[in-house]
């Protein structure tokens, strides 16, 4: 487990990460010691210079987190979740759609 973890929103989304970051931090460490029994203290840090905006377009939110140097990402975006949910969904659209009668 890294002990930084950079952040990126969206410009719009800058103020409201600011004002609940440091809870986020502790929150994630304290979860982290309770189901590994292992003492990392993780440090959250905002990327405001490069916003999610000039890699995605249209994104209608969520963020970014990225360690060991951006080879570790997890992209938790409204979008990147939508995705999910309708690649989850496929075969029970596929079903509906094509079931034989």
């Amino acid at each position: 487990m890294d002990e930084e973890v950079e952040l990126r929103c969206l410009r719009r989304d800058v103020p409201l990460v600011k004002s609940i970051i440091k809870e986020c931090e502790d929150a994630f460490n304290r979860l982290s010691q309770e189901q590994t029994t292992t003492k990392i203290t993780t440090k959250l840090t905002l990327n405001e210079q490069h916003n999610l905006d000039t890699d995605y377009k249209e994104l209608l939110g969520g963020v970014v987190l990225s360690s060991l140097r951006g080879r570790i990402t997890c992209i938790n975006t409204l979008d990147a979740r939508l995705n999910y949910c309708l690649d989850d969904m496929l075969p029970n659209i596929r079903q509906g759609l094509f079931a034989e009668q």
